[in-house]
């Protein structure tokens, strides 16, 4: 299965390591950052990413 992992500019610096870390080793995977995105991000902003990592 492919991980998409997403999170915010403002989240903690730990929180980005982790999510870089799990992209590194996870097979696939991407880590993508939405800027001036919350935790819920808004679908206009989260949808375009989740279709430019599945096809491209």
């Amino acid at each position: 299965m492919t991980l998409l992992s997403c999170n915010v500019a403002s989240s903690p610096q730990w929180i980005h390591n982790s999510a870089q870390a799990l992209a590194d080793i996870l097979p696939d995977a991407e880590q993508r950052t939405l800027d001036g995105q919350a935790h819920n991000a808004a679908p206009e902003v989260l949808a375009p990413a989740i279709e430019r990592f599945f096809l491209g």
